[in-house]
């Protein structure tokens, strides 16, 4: 093939159609284990923070609109009928490398029962050691608070 600069645009042009469709067929194949995956690990945050309960927080769950116009999403833990707590799950971009989604869980009087980081983009070994800071041993414990 004679190098020229339509031989070099065609051939560049097919590596990209061939890169960008490999990446395509690889997002709409991993979508859904990812998607599976995120609200296995928000269940599971609801259940360690949250107080126990029978209802299904996740379909039970609303949005409140934050004063700095952020909004929180709040699960309701009931037993029964009766409320008998609350996770709620808040983001932040106040993170150094970005946002930090967290997951708080409450009991009905306001009390906090546990925290659970869900993601963050912080230093290993750094700010990757948010899940001990605020508990129980930690520097600032807010567990009960």
């Amino acid at each position: 093939m004679k190098s020229s600069l339509v031989n070099m645009v065609a051939v560049l042009t097919g590596i990209t159609c061939l890169a960008g469709g490999i990446l395509g067929f690889v997002s709409g194949v991993t979508a859904e284990p990812i998607a599976a995956s995120k609200l296995a690990k928000q269940e599971n945050a609801i259940r360690l923070v949250a107080p126990e309960f029978d209802n299904n927080p996740i379909s039970d769950q609303w949005v409140a609109e934050l004063a700095d116009g952020t909004t929180a999403t709040i699960f309701p833990a009931k037993k029964g009928n009766e409320t008998v707590g609350a996770a709620v799950q808040a983001v932040t971009k106040k993170g150094f490398s970005g946002e930090i989604t967290i997951m708080v869980g409450f009991d009905k009087e306001g009390n906090v029962l546990g925290y659970s980081v869900l993601s963050h983009a912080e230093t290993p070994g750094l700010g990757s050691k948010m899940p001990e800071w605020f508990s129980e041993g930690g520097k600032g414990n807010i567990i009960g608070k």
